[in-house]
């Protein structure tokens, strides 16, 4: 069998002329070990409230089976969302040029998009949290964990941005809380 390293994506050096922006190996490496816990939580919660309506299929009429299903549902899915947002800021790499503009990866699903500074909509930074919203239909949103010694290419990266697109304070804010109600629309 041949081993397959998760961040493989990373180690790959950038491009002549081009700067990387990612998340450090430690922070995937704990984004990788809560989003597990997550899933591990909500495959119990499933497993658990499965064994518990097998075992009393005559106590409840059949309404309010189906209401449990529902809840037992939306129950397993907040964790597995929860990790999905972890995940996903963790091991998205943005790559940068003043001349050939930006592209971003992310590993799992695979997804990769590039263009021009132009195609940028709205970009902030906010708790760590660097975000990108491109003109991009399936996509559009795009978040990176951004380590304290990386916010000089933040900075960098706002200059090459066109009037507009930057967003500071209230407006990052508020945004970046849309964002986490509504699974990094």
């Amino acid at each position: 069998m041949i081993p397959v390293d998760p961040d493989a994506h990373s180690t790959l050096p950038p491009t002549a002329g081009t700067k990387r922006l990612e998340a450090s190996r430690e922070g995937r490496r704990t984004a990788n070990v809560i989003a597990l816990l997550l899933v591990c939580f909500a495959t119990t919660i499933s497993a658990g409230a499965a064994l518990v309506l097998l075992r009393s299929r005559g106590l409840y009429p059949v309404d309010i089976r189906w209401l449990l299903y529902f809840s037992m549902t939306l129950s397993v899915l907040y964790p597995l969302w929860f990790a999905y947002f972890l995940y996903r800021p963790a091991h998205t790499v943005l790559e940068f040029s003043s001349a050939r503009g930006l592209r971003l990866t992310r590993s799992l699903p695979f997804c990769t998009w590039s263009g021009s500074w132009r195609a940028v909509r709205q970009s902030y930074l906010h708790k760590g949290f660097f975000a990108i919203r491109t003109t991009e239909r399936f996509w559009a949103g795009w978040a990176i964990k951004v380590a304290p010694s990386d916010v000089r290419l933040v900075e960098e990266i706002k200059g090459y941005l066109g009037p507009g697109v930057w967003l500071d304070g209230r407006q990052a804010r508020l945004r970046f809380a849309g964002r986490v109600l509504l699974a990094q629309a």
